[in-house]
């Protein structure tokens, strides 16, 4: 039984983790993929409080020795989370885990959905391939790195132009 399961090790599922084992919560993280999501897909960060200029990598790391450190404080590295039910106040979390393809169901007081978001691709010839490096999906993270530069906007409406 944990008192806190976090889906998800991008920064918000990190910062959670952080702060749960501050509190001397028994924390467990689940990620589908590796820690840092869509973090990773840039080099640098520049837009964070706190951070000036820091690899994007290097934030990653730090947080997971930060949380390494703390006692109570679990993370698990290719656990998809099949579903979460929830009976009397206690949340059964159904993980099915890549490396062995074992399953198991763990319980918890609380539940912090920290999925992220997956921006929608256009599927073109090189879009791949120019990820972080001229293709973004976040203008507020990304605009200063184009600006003076061509660009070209595609879907978002007009909160995309603005």
């Amino acid at each position: 039984m944990y008192d806190v399961v976090i889906v998800g090790a991008g920064p918000a599922g990190l910062t959670a983790a952080l702060y749960s084992g501050r509190s001397k919560l028994t924390t467990r993280v689940l990620e589908k993929l590796s820690p840092g999501g869509q973090l990773l897909l840039t080099e640098g960060i520049e837009n964070f409080p706190g951070v000036y200029q820091m690899a994007s990598r290097e934030w990653v790391e730090t947080l997971k020795k930060q949380l390494a450190d703390l006692k109570g404080v679990e993370m698990t590295e290719d656990a998809t989370v099949e579903k979460i039910e929830e009976k009397d106040d206690i949340f059964s979390i159904h993980v099915t885990f890549s490396a062995d393809g074992h399953e198991e169901v763990l319980e918890s007081h609380t539940v912090i959905v920290a999925t992220g978001a997956h921006p929608k691709r256009l599927g073109i010839l090189g879009e791949e391939k120019f990820i972080g490096r001229g293709v973004s999906f976040c203008a507020t993270c990304d605009g200063p790195f184009f600006k003076d530069k061509s660009i070209v906007v595609v879907w978002g409406g007009n909160a995309a132009i603005e």
